[in-house]
């Protein structure tokens, strides 16, 4: 169980980077407003918490289009086709559902190891783990937008395993892991995420996990981290690419 004042800081949270009052967050409604913290951004982002469905859409997006999103039920709302036929859009366009939770110290639960902050002479590790992996599971794994401190775990002179967090709002540590495709499945993720939160926590940040529902390797290594649900949401692109 979240605990209510660890709630009402995420809740907050959201609510200032859609541009909306808190108890939206917690109301019943579909609400679709202008971007405001993703202002700029030519796509939309619906984010579904409890009861309530917040599309967050372009300036540019027509009344029509507004008016069909928030005349819906959230059940209905956050749904794919849904989505699709509002926007003009192929669903496929439609990207998620992603899995969204928060944990604070009264929920995490926390591995020990060898694990040990990195310093920069392990850059070269850290280059070799990037080439590793890959560079879209480097991308995908958040930690592109990491500096410091970055967590990490040796096998002999190897870095197999990589974690940090971006900080949103002073509120939410955004959490990035990594983990060398031949050392998977040996919880080397959960240790390096273990030293990732700790750090967090001791700066009085709500540590957030966010990975797409598909992957239930990661949702369910992060439900076993003590994480729990706080919103689903779905990534929609609404100008074609350029080529």
């Amino acid at each position: 169980m979240i605990p209510a004042d660890t709630l009402k800081k995420v809740d907050a949270y959201w609510a200032d980077y859609f541009g909306i009052q808190p108890s939206d967050i917690t109301g019943q409604k579909t609400l679709a407003v202008p971007h405001n913290a993703l202002a700029g951004f030519e796509g939309a982002l619906v984010f579904r918490h409890g009861d309530a469905c917040i599309i967050s859409v372009p300036e540019s997006t027509p009344e029509i289009e507004r008016s069909k999103l928030r005349a819906a039920q959230p059940a209905e709302a956050f749904d794919a086709k849904f989505l699709g036929r509002v926007f003009v859009i192929d669903p496929d366009k439609v990207t998620g559902p992603a899995w969204l939770g928060i944990a604070d110290r009264t929920d995490f639960k926390s591995a020990t190891s060898s694990a040990r902050i990195l310093v920069d002479a392990d850059e070269q590790a850290v280059e070799k783990l990037a080439d590793g992996c890959g560079e879209h599971a480097w991308k995908q794994s958040k930690l592109l937008q990491v500096r410091k401190p970055l967590f990490g775990l040796f096998v002999g002179k190897d870095l197999v395993a990589v974690s940090g967090y971006v900080v949103l709002g002073s509120v939410l540590a955004y959490v990035g892991v990594i983990t060398h495709p031949g050392h998977r499945g040996k919880g080397h993720a959960k240790a390096v995420v273990s030293l990732a939160v700790a750090d967090a926590f001791s700066k009085g940040y709500v540590a957030q996990w966010r990975t797409p529902e598909a992957n239930e390797g990661a949702v369910s290594l992060a439900k076993t981290m003590g994480f729990q649900h706080y919103a689903s949401t779905y990534d929609v692109q609404l100008v074609e690419d350029e080529f």
